[in-house]
């Protein structure tokens, strides 16, 4: 079974936490009870500072994430558009986008997105932009988690061959165990 490690949450309850504009924070729209939430209007971009995809000092790596958020939109028409980036130290990104079509108008939603970490990256960023055309056109962001997989360790997946199980003359084929009594017989012994 997978086991999902959380890395960040945010619920804005507090601040923008990690997002670089606080002054997106906006009360009374809140997920779940909560009264503040994160608001990209028309055309906003808000992104985290660098979060570090290692463990706590070790060495190990994660190969998923797992980015789930809340989203309410308002005023946006169909062709609208709010985007996801994932932005790795590696230089390679994710982009996931929804048109105002595909979110339903003043209701909460969750939208989950999980992908695959590339070798080599140590540290990601997380981009929200606004691709609206009016200035009605607002999306409301709320209780952002980030999760993480770690990478496996086990042979198979290292490259290694699998230890090889060593099978007892009753676990051998019939057939097997007579070629296997040739094989002593025509050993020659050596008599002291």
């Amino acid at each position: 079974p997978d086991v999902w490690l959380p890395i960040y949450e945010e619920s804005f309850e507090n601040g923008a936490g990690l997002f670089d504009k606080i002054n997106m924070i906006r009360g009374n729209y809140g997920h779940n009870g909560g009264t503040h939430s994160l608001r990209i209007k028309r055309t906003q971009s808000t992104r985290t500072e660098w979060i570090a995809l290692g463990t706590d000092g070790s060495t190990e790596s994660y190969s998923h994430l797992n980015i789930a958020f809340w989203v309410l939109k308002k005023g946006m028409e169909s062709q609208d558009v709010f985007e996801l980036v994932v932005i790795f130290d590696d230089g390679s990104n994710f982009k996931g986008e929804w048109k105002g079509e595909e979110l339903l108008l003043e209701k909460w939603i969750l939208l989950n997105v999980s992908l695959e970490v590339p070798e080599g990256s140590g540290s990601i960023r997380i981009q929200f932009n606004g691709k609206g055309n009016a200035n009605n056109d607002k999306v409301f962001i709320d209780d952002f988690i980030l999760a993480a997989k770690l990478a496996s360790t086990n042979n198979r997946e290292l490259g290694a061959s699998p230890p090889r199980k060593r099978l007892r003359a009753h676990e051998l084929s019939l057939a097997e165990q007579k070629r296997m009594r040739g094989k002593r017989r025509a050993q020659p012994h050596s008599r002291k």
